[in-house]
């Protein structure tokens, strides 16, 4: 939701952004992470100038709220803080009390991350609505991306009717319109572009058919120029019983409206000429049940190459 949801009397997961210190306390700035209100805090300083979400831990009356925070950051995986200064871009749970007549909102105590379950809901990109940049969804999507402390992938603008955005929303991942160098999807970390196509026959038309074939001989150029690897992952059906190269020249298929017939072994020809020129370049093939986990396999990994190059 965008302007995000003042947030209520209730559990949330947010990340400190920054720790400031005097003789007599620290003051923590946090922001919400996840759901409704996920980013409440920059949008109302956006509107106001002021920081509504902050939390105050006196040094000398504080001691045991203290403990209790950096036990309950110390929790995650792989973190090890062992004063306050180190909470910065870190996170946890903090259960928060809302006054309906002051615009700030108390801290009444600290929890583990376990404390609050992220669900679908809290992170889900919705398709119904615009992704331009500047638009609500876009805006929501980049808090998301950047408090949320959760894996986030760049995708197309194109790519609104794809099976990722509930599978990702299910699987804890943040979807950021934000079209990669080419392709359809990128990690925000990876080394990885991955192409989605969404049948056979797209992927025969384009890299057979003389009129787009440039056009992917551009986008491997243009992963090369900001050095990443392009895999291609193509939906196929149970009929067409293609796995690999070896599988996919025995395959064929009438081409709708053209009256002619797709060549498994002519594309083959191709997809492997396309590798020779271009070996940082690779293609998957996979069922439609396994297109989510294919993608996302291939977003982690900089070396899956399902079909070796020639």
């Amino acid at each position: 939701m965008y302007p995000p949801d003042k947030p209520q009397n209730g559990i949330y997961r947010v990340k400190i952004l920054s720790v400031d210190e005097d003789e007599n306390a620290y003051t923590l700035r946090f922001d919400i992470a996840v759901g409704a209100s996920a980013g409440w805090a920059t949008y109302m300083y956006q509107q106001t100038g002021k920081w509504l979400l902050t939390w105050r831990l006196d040094k000398q009356r504080g001691d045991y709220a203290i403990k209790c925070a950096l036990s309950a950051v110390n929790r995650c995986p792989n973190v090890q803080a062992h004063t306050i200064n180190q909470l910065c871009n870190h996170h946890l749970c903090l259960y928060l009390a809302c006054n309906p007549a002051a615009p700030y909102i108390n801290v009444k105590k600290s929890l583990a991350l376990s404390a609050y379950k992220v669900s679908s809901n809290d992170i889900r990109l919705d398709p119904t609505v615009s992704w331009a940049k500047g638009s609500a969804e876009y805006l929501r999507a980049n808090l998301l991306a950047s408090y949320s402390g959760l894996p986030v992938v760049w995708i197309d603008f194109r790519e609104k009717k794809s099976l990722m955005i509930d599978w990702c929303a299910a699987h804890g991942i943040i979807l950021l319109p934000s079209p990669p160098p080419t392709g359809d999807y990128q990690l925000s970390t990876g080394s990885v572009l991955v192409d989605r196509k969404s049948n056979l026959l797209e992927l025969y038309n384009d890299f057979v058919e003389f009129d787009n074939r440039e056009r992917y001989e551009h986008a491997a150029v243009t992963a090369s120029a900001h050095q990443k690897l392009l895999t291609y992952v193509v939906e196929t059906e149970p009929k067409d019983a293609v796995r690999d190269f070896d599988s996919l020249a025995s395959w064929s298929s009438p081409i709708p409206t053209k009256g002619k017939t797709a060549d498994g072994n002519k594309l083959v020809t191709q997809l492997k000429r396309y590798q020779m020129i271009f070996p940082h370049t690779s293609f998957v093939f996979c069922n439609q049940d396994q297109l989510c986990d294919t993608i996302m396999l291939a977003l982690k990994s900089g070396s899956m190459i399902s079909q070796h190059n020639p």
